[in-house]
């Protein structure tokens, strides 16, 4: 198979989502790939979202209703998992831990509180049709009898079982909204690389990214562009005279929405990682897509219009907009930023000193100009705490379970609803399988 006839299938996390944006998200990228996968983390998730989730099972979209946060790691796993049964690949059974003095790729043990549902809250019966499944799998994923199981053995009985440039995955978030030709420009660089490195595997050898604009800012020549390029200090933006012409650019890392990933790639470098939960994640994986000789290489020419924190603002004697996050992800960028520093990525002793800096003065931004600086101050302290030590979870997140990583522990499952032509489905998870 050529690399630009790749089936690509598309996977995106959803967390309380605005239904408004994550419209134009999907319809944008429905005409562009084989199929949709979207992994909601919303807990609890309403009457409503049920509804809303239930409408687009109607069109072929796949929607993984978690129940809970795992975070967007973990259900990028998920999703993943659940494309590659689909393309008929065997999932990865392994992904590495938040922690480098681990390798179980599982959360420790820890005590949390069942969140009582609000008044607003559906079950799944509630809606007619609607099955709740608990499984120990991704529902409907595994197992001989799911549909990429029966793809792969009668490609292996035709004799042309899929290999991994014969496929991708494309990662997206709720609020970005892609070019019409998005996906082909990808596989247009992709195969122009392909002819030039003749003798490597088609796709083996690259992960590719887009332009992400922020949409927040109306005036075209002053929008925020995520395209980083490498320096000894870390990753610096790339300057906007090198971003106008149509080229493929190395970037220091790739940012997760409009990632595109072969899956030979992926399969190379493994899933991300989970204790991570939210920030840096894109960061690690292409750090170590680049420590085992991949090229994360940027499209100019494939753009996306994307939101990056919770609002922007100017501070004066700066050219370049800073990002205000809630206090929530600045836990996390704090404590994930102190793993960075202390090697949990694969990355120069130099990116390391510059994220020294880059942190001094994110926490003296949320405590001076931030609102909520009490909060935010909590936050901190916490996150600091957290990454000096190397905790995996604060203590009020759920335990990750082994499900992320495409294993099963024995005796037990999460709540996990696939949602295909206007059912949810799923099949149980079988006893005593674990890693």
């Amino acid at each position: 198979m050529k690399v630009n006839e790749a089936k690509v299938w598309a996977i995106g996390v959803a967390f309380q989502p605005d239904t408004a944006r994550l419209d134009d998200t999907i319809e944008s990228l429905l005409p562009q790939v084989t199929g949709v996968i979207v992994v909601d983390n919303t807990p609890n998730p309403s009457a409503e979202l049920l509804r809303y989730w239930r409408g687009w099972t109607r069109r072929g979209v796949v929607v993984l209703a978690l129940g809970r946060n795992l975070g967007i790691a973990a259900a990028q796993n998920i999703g993943a998992r659940h494309a590659l049964r689909r393309l008929g690949f065997s999932p990865l059974h392994e992904v590495p831990s938040g922690n480098p003095r681990e390798n179980s790729g599982v959360a420790p043990r820890e005590k949390s509180r069942k969140t009582p549902p609000n008044e607003n809250t559906c079950r799944a019966g509630d809606v007619p049709g609607v099955t709740a499944v608990k499984t120990g799998e991704i529902p409907g994923a595994g197992g001989k009898d799911s549909p990429g199981a029966r793809e792969s053995r009668r490609a292996r009985a035709r004799g042309n079982e899929p290999t991994g440039g014969d496929a991708a995955l494309l990662f997206f978030d709720q609020d970005s909204v892609f070019a019409p030709d998005y996906v082909a420009q990808i596989q247009a660089a992709e195969m122009v690389e392909y002819q030039r490195l003749v003798g490597d595997v088609a796709g083996g050898i690259s992960v590719f990214g887009g332009l992400a604009f922020d949409h927040r800012e109306t005036d075209p020549t002053k929008r925020d562009v995520l395209a980083y390029r490498d320096t000894p200090r870390g990753p610096r933006r790339y300057p906007d005279g090198e971003l106008r012409e149509n080229k493929v650019l190395p970037a220091a890392f790739l940012i997760a929405s409009g990632l595109y990933v072969p899956v030979n790639v992926w399969q190379s470098v493994g899933p991300m990682r989970a204790g991570m939960f939210i920030d840096h994640v894109d960061l690690e994986w292409s750090m170590r897509a680049r420590a085992v000789g991949m090229q994360t290489l940027l499209v100019t020419a494939a753009t996306i219009d994307h939101q990056l924190g919770d609002r922007v603002v100017k501070l004066p004697g700066r050219t370049q907009v800073v990002h205000v996050h809630s206090p929530f992800r600045v836990y996390y960028l704090v404590r994930n930023t102190c793993w960075l520093i202390r090697g949990l990525a694969p990355i120069p002793a130099g990116w390391r000193w510059g994220y020294v800096l880059w942190l001094a003065k994110f926490v003296a931004f949320n405590l001076v100009f931030a609102p909520g600086r009490r909060q935010r101050f909590a936050k901190i302290l916490r996150g600091l705490l957290d990454g000096c030590r190397f905790r995996r979870k604060p203590r009020e997140m759920f335990q990750l379970k082994r499900l992320e990583s495409g294993c099963r522990a024995p005796g037990r499952g999460i709540l996990a609803k696939e949602m295909t032509g206007g059912l949810f489905t799923g099949r149980s998870g079988r006893k005593g399988q674990g890693c």
